[in-house]
């Protein structure tokens, strides 16, 4: 399954490493993850975008970041992390992040 990252907090990052493992899509969120940040997604960013389809603005060149409404259907193992179902999704970022957006 597809993977989402999530940044860790200053204080447990490294130079090398900023993000860790978050959780695994299954395969229908996967599709609509990909499709919010191909919308986001800027088709002139360097290196240029193929597979943009700038329907949600086309503006960002790199770092997506997005905000979801999930639930769990597979538990994480010691190995791998939960597989969820997202049944929202919406472009975010540090400055307008997708909790303060929806008051949760």
């Amino acid at each position: 399954p597809y993977e989402v990252l999530y940044a860790l907090p200053e204080a447990s990052a490294t130079p090398n490493v900023k993000h860790a493992r978050g959780w695994r899509l299954d395969d229908q969120s996967k599709d609509e993850i990909i499709a919010v940040a191909r919308g986001v997604g800027r088709r002139a960013a360097s290196p240029v975008c193929t597979t943009c389809t700038e329907n949600q603005g086309g503006h960002l060149d790199n770092g997506f970041h997005a905000g979801m409404l999930a639930t769990v259907v597979t538990p994480s193992d010691d190995t791998n992390p939960a597989i969820i179902s997202v049944s929202r999704v919406e472009p975010s970022s540090q400055a307008e992040p997708f909790c303060g957006v929806n008051g949760a």
